[in-house]
């Protein structure tokens, strides 16, 4: 949705500003939480970082401007730190014959999921105006944390 919204808002670079945000959230994100954060703590912070993946993008209901955007961008994607701590999870779970095949089927679900996420918001897309097609994920994004929410926490 990146491309239409930054249509949307008249910006011809602005889809590269909000993929470069969201890449630069992401990035700061796995470095605070997995380099800077104790493992305890990175622990307790797994359900408030999983859910500010969702929460800024509630946000573009307001249609905000490109660099408003790009904030919220990079704010959830900084919130993806928390499978840093999931993934621990897996890999403390998993007898370590097996794990190479665990984290393999587990990014496959993953990729899967994202996928058809993407798919679904396209589809939505064509009836929606990109603001709010991108609310509609945020809230699907928080609407999933909850209902993982004792997995999370």
């Amino acid at each position: 949705m990146t491309v239409p919204y930054a249509a949307d808002v008249g910006s011809a670079h602005g889809a590269g500003l909000l993929l470069s945000a969201a890449a630069a959230g992401m990035f700061a994100g796995n470095f605070v939480v997995g380099r800077l954060i104790r493992p305890d703590v990175r622990e307790r912070l797994t359900l408030p970082l999983a859910a500010l993946t969702g929460a800024p993008l509630l946000a573009f209901v307001l249609a905000p401007g490109l660099a408003a955007a790009c904030a919220l961008m990079a704010a959830g994607t900084f919130g993806l730190g928390y499978e840093l701590t999931v993934q621990r999870r897996l890999v403390d779970a998993v007898p370590e014959r097996v794990r190479g095949q665990a984290l393999g089927l587990s990014n496959t679900g993953l990729m899967t999921g994202q996928a058809a996420g993407i798919g679904a918001a396209g589809a939505l897309g064509e009836v929606l105006a990109p603001s709010h097609v991108m609310a509609v994920c945020g809230a699907a994004t928080l609407a999933a944390v909850l209902a993982l929410w004792r997995h999370l926490r």
